[in-house]
């Protein structure tokens, strides 16, 4: 019974998402409109940190800001919405214990978004289960990396609209599994 309410409460916030996400006319389908406003990086942290609170989540995360970073112009609201799925998509695949880590540099010249293992650390990697049994030894479900899959694509189409490309690493490298640089709002570019 548990497990079905899990799966209900899944799929009605992916359906939200993903309605959310397109406001088609037949000549629009699929197109993502975007509300660009010039704002900060640390602003769209609070925002997802906020975001995340609210939610079952991956566990602990840090979010981490270098000091005076160049104002961004992106939609907010979509970008938080992003940042809340890559991170939850992280915290499924690291394991149990480990903290993410949210940051935000400046990358030769670049802004640059990163979510993985804190402070680089080799994380294990939890693949999806093969089986059901295998998930629910676990204590999670097939359901959850399809979820997962579905957060990855929503993303991708979020970030592909600003422009932005989804990098995706192995965490034995550094401990980064998602990275992606946030467009700069040009008076900083100037």
């Amino acid at each position: 019974q548990e497990f079905l309410k899990a799966i209900d409460q899944e799929a009605d916030e992916l359906n939200r998402a993903i309605d959310s996400l397109f406001e088609a006319t037949p000549e629009e389908a699929g197109v993502v409109h975007l509300n660009l406003v010039q704002g900060t990086v640390e602003s769209l942290f609070q925002a997802a940190e906020t975001d995340l609170a609210g939610k079952s989540g991956p566990g602990p995360v840090r979010f981490e800001c270098e000091k005076n970073l160049p104002p961004v112009l992106v939609d907010q609201a979509r970008l938080v919405q992003a940042i809340g799925y890559l991170t939850r998509c992280a915290g499924r695949t690291l394991a149990a214990g480990a903290t993410l880590q949210v940051r935000a540099s400046l990358h030769e010249g670049r802004l640059r978004v990163s979510i993985g293992s804190e402070c680089g650390e080799a994380a294990v990697v939890s693949p999806p289960p093969a089986s059901s049994s295998d998930a629910a030894g676990r204590g999670d479900s097939p359901l959850d990396w399809v979820n997962s899959d579905l957060m990855l694509t929503v993303c991708r189409s979020l970030l592909q609209a600003h422009g932005i490309s989804l990098q995706t690493g192995p965490p034995e490298l550094q401990g980064e599994l998602f990275q992606f640089g946030p467009p700069m709002a040009a008076a900083a570019v100037e």
